[in-house]
């Protein structure tokens, strides 16, 4: 009995780590999308100035350099948001099936009631938590659930991270490369 006791006792703190962990990766992707749309409007500020649309004349490369940034800010963006969306897995506790067997079990004759009893409720309550980790055939579980949106969260972090390179490439191109020289200044005396 103790063994089934701290069976379901461990399997109680080994989803509350999955949970916490599902509510700290909902954070960072959309930490991810709110930094990933910052890029995107820097891109945008870029745009505004003018010097773009003389870059894209220069050639494909420029293009690709000048389209690359937004569509992977953009595909951070969207990865993260659907990272960050909500997921159903298998509930931990089906209170009203607990409050029924715990009833079952107190309406027993004491003659009746045994030592068995206790374990079949206890075994029950530990299938309960492994459908909870493990997940039922149509619902995954918490455990499938976070390496899910963790590989969400990895991918909207790769994208921003490309982004940023990009927009710092960008940036240092419309700064250096793209800079026209400046008028003649013609002083008259």
């Amino acid at each position: 009995m103790a063994v089934l006791i701290n069976a379901c006792d461990v399997a109680a703190k080994h989803y509350d780590d999955y949970y916490k962990g599902f509510v700290a990766l909902d954070a960072k992707a959309q930490g991810v999308a709110t930094i990933s749309g910052l890029v995107l409007a820097a891109i945008a500020a870029f745009l505004k100035d003018g010097r773009i649309p003389v870059l894209a004349k220069s050639g494909w490369g420029w293009i690709f350099l000048i389209l690359a940034a937004p569509l992977a800010s953009l595909m951070a963006v969207i990865i993260s948001l659907w990272g960050a969306r909500v997921t159903e897995v298998v509930e931990p506790f089906d209170a009203p099936g607990r409050i029924s067997e715990a009833q079952d079990l107190a309406k027993l004759d004491c003659a009746q009631f045994g030592q068995d009893h206790v374990m079949n409720y206890y075994s029950a309550q530990l299938m309960r938590w492994r459908e909870c980790l493990e997940g039922l055939e149509d619902t995954p579980g918490i455990r499938q659930s976070v390496e899910k949106k963790a590989g969400y969260v990895l991918w909207g972090q790769r994208f921003m991270m490309f982004a940023l390179f990009l927009l710092t490439v960008l940036f240092a191109v419309i700064l250096f490369v793209s800079r026209t020289p400046p008028a003649p200044i013609s002083v008259t005396m």
